[in-house]
């Protein structure tokens, strides 16, 4: 029963911070990505290295490509494993900071627990994009507003008759169902 309710609460965190979790998230795989690569990278040109130049493999190898994309498999994989723990601690200690987030929002007075660093990195662009996101809505507002202008389109009023059939409900229905339908009706100012 616990877990449910943990599982549900941290959602709904995240659910509540959904840019700042997007945020992070895409710069920490690119990051993770990029680091993934990278110690690939190295590994096999290191290989490739000490296969083609050190005395015991310069002989008895004749070609480094097998060896090399071997190493390149092996090396991914132990990468991998390693970004998949420091992205396990990214994600907690986000999670972390979400909730000393909320939980400073909700109590005025108090302030957060996270660095002064961290918190500033993650609130670095939050002005700015909630600037632009207003913006953005008041823009698709002021559009809407013209496509529906441009098509001589007014604004749904209710008629008369719409407003007196919602104002007098007809007699309670028989049934459920009948209950459903005349409801349905009631809301569309249908008979």
């Amino acid at each position: 029963m616990c877990c449910c309710s943990c599982r549900c609460s941290s959602f709904a965190l995240i659910w509540r911070n959904l840019g700042r979790v997007a945020a992070v998230h895409v710069v920490s795989d690119i990051i993770l990505l990029v680091g993934k690569l990278a110690i690939t990278a190295m590994s096999v040109g290191l290989s490739a290295l000490l296969l083609n130049n050190a005395s015991p493999w310069k002989s008895t190898v004749s070609s480094a490509f097998v060896p090399c994309v071997l190493i390149a498999f092996l090396s991914y994989f132990v990468a991998w494993l390693f970004f998949l723990t420091f992205e396990t601690v990214i994600d907690t200690t986000f999670l972390c900071f979400l909730v000393d987030a909320e939980n400073a929002e909700k109590n005025k007075g108090e302030a957060m627990f996270a660095s002064k660093g961290l918190q500033s990195l993650v609130g670095k662009y939050q002005l700015r994009s909630a600037q632009e996101g207003a913006q953005q809505k008041a823009d698709a507002a002021e559009m809407y507003k013209g496509a529906a202008a441009s098509r001589g389109v007014q604004d749904h009023q209710p008629s008369a008759e719409a407003a007196h059939a919602v104002a007098e409900p007809a007699a309670a229905p028989s049934s459920p169902k009948a209950a459903n339908t005349t409801k349905h009706h009631e809301a569309w100012g249908e008979k």
